[in-house]
């Protein structure tokens, strides 16, 4: 009966971890979204050209609905997905990516500019920032 008992613990201590750690999961992603959009305005605001604000909104036009498709697909760089939108004729420039990464992820961990939600956020706020003054250019 032991090994039966130990089966059920194990069991029941891998549904309370599931359960917790689903729990963290939503909270580490709304919080990874927030600080997205703090720097998606923040770069929009202070260091984005008009171009690269047009090439984010047409990518997000371009991709519609399947932008979270998008972003969370890219499991190896969502970031790097950021960077092709905002500067499509640099893909493959890693100096320049550095300097975009620089400029739009000032103060954020590397880690958590290359979290899915974080270039979510990042990427909403900055097209919203766009869109508000976009009709006055």
């Amino acid at each position: 009966m032991a090994g039966v008992e130990t089966k059920v613990e194990q069991t029941d201590d891998r549904a309370a971890l599931v359960a917790r750690l689903r729990e963290s999961k939503g909270e580490f992603e709304v919080e990874a979204a927030e600080a997205g959009r703090e720097a998606g305005k923040a770069w929009a605001r202070g260091a984005a050209g008009y171009g690269e604000l047009k090439h984010l909104s047409d990518f997000t036009l371009k991709v519609g609905g399947d932008l979270a498709k998008v972003i969370y697909g890219a499991q190896a760089c969502p970031s790097g997905v950021l960077f092709d939108a905002i500067r499509p004729d640099q893909a493959d420039d890693a100096d320049a990516f550095a300097e975009f990464a620089e400029a739009a992820f000032e103060g954020v961990c590397d880690s958590c500019s290359n979290d899915p939600a974080f270039v979510m956020g990042f990427i909403e706020a900055a097209v919203a920032e766009f869109d508000e003054v976009k009709d006055e250019l």
